[in-house]
């Protein structure tokens, strides 16, 4: 497993571990060797958002790559039926380190991963930084509500078919937001959520 999928999969276990009765997958040893982002252990607000997708009184655990290397990123599963409880799917942008780009005008769900969207489970999409100190969120009712259309991207000088949805659907948490990222996205300091 590279680097990058061992964070983002240590990321969301860090994230998600008091939400299970099971006992975490990896020791405070382990965990303590890797960076571990802000929100993950310190922002209120993003563990309220994820918890609300997440059953209470069930056994459960995280699975890596579910479905193999073309599936989701992360599931959680209940131990006693082996069933997905919720589906996670994690992008990291090497475009957006310290400051959401001024050229990003949108926030793009890949069409070749509308299937993700299929599942009779709930299914979030997480948009982290480069340098893994924030996170943009995306439920399922979201990105259903976007058609999937084929759009041409002149940086990559290609076409892909993409979901196209604005910024203000997108829920950001993390450390040193900037004023375009309190401005663009939904956030505890411009909405008040979950409070």
């Amino acid at each position: 497993m590279s680097f990058k999928k061992k964070f983002l999969f240590i990321f969301f276990i860090s994230v998600f571990s008091s939400a299970c009765t099971f006992e975490p997958l990896y020791s405070e040893k382990f965990l303590a060797e890797y960076k571990i982002i802000e929100p993950s252990k310190t922002n209120k607000e993003l563990q309220k958002y994820l918890l609300q997708y997440i059953p209470k009184d069930v056994d459960c655990k995280w699975k890596f790559k579910p479905d193999g290397d073309y599936g989701i990123d992360l599931a959680l599963i209940d131990v006693n039926t082996g069933k997905k409880l919720l589906c996670i799917d994690l992008e990291r942008w090497s475009a957006w380190k310290d400051e959401w780009p001024i050229y990003y005008r949108y926030l793009h769900f890949l069409g070749r991963k509308d299937h993700f969207l299929n599942e009779d489970v709930p299914f979030i999409m997480a948009y982290l930084n480069y340098n893994q100190n924030k996170v943009i969120l995306l439920n399922k009712e979201t990105l259903n509500k976007y058609m999937t259309r084929e759009k041409y991207f002149s940086y990559k000088k290609c076409n892909d078919m993409v979901k196209e949805i604005p910024m203000i659907e997108g829920y950001i948490f993390g450390a040193n937001l900037t004023n375009r990222e309190i401005n663009n996205f939904r956030n505890q300091i411009t909405q008040g959520l979950f409070v």
